[in-house]
């Protein structure tokens, strides 16, 4: 399917910058997930004399538990049921279910129900605000 065709733009919502936006919030929430614990580090090695020994450990720990247990429960899932980490390839065309063309609509007859339906108004305001959700 040509993401560029007036058919799926029709269909089909296409973001902007798109998956530059995604590896960016990737980037960025991995920065902030290694730097978040960055204090307890540092009175752990400058051997603060204002913050106890027991409480920087605790706070290091506090902050690195959360993503040392999800990659563990990962890894622990993928080994017991057999899993394998899919290839980008695998997931070709996944999220988009194949519509149909509007050859084959007007071949099937539905060509008119759909068009019916995309120009059917709301009723009252509460059914305006849920299409517009």
């Amino acid at each position: 399917m040509n993401r560029d065709s007036d058919f799926y733009r029709q269909k089909h919502y296409r973001a902007h910058w798109q998956p530059l936006w995604a590896i960016l919030g990737l980037v960025l929430c991995s920065l902030l997930i290694i730097f978040s614990g960055w204090a307890a580090i540092y009175d752990l090695a400058a051997k603060s004399k204002n913050v106890p020994r027991a409480d920087s450990i605790v706070d290091l720990i506090a902050t690195y538990l959360g993503p040392f247990l999800f990659f563990t429960l990962l890894i622990t899932y993928k080994l017991l049921y057999g899993t394998r980490i899919r290839s980008i390839d695998d997931m070709r065309n996944a999220w988009f279910v194949r519509d149909a063309s509007e050859k084959e609509e007007e071949e099937n007859g539905t060509a008119h129900t759909t068009a019916r339906a995309r120009k059917a108004a709301p009723r009252n305001r509460f059914y305006e605000f849920l299409s517009w959700v």
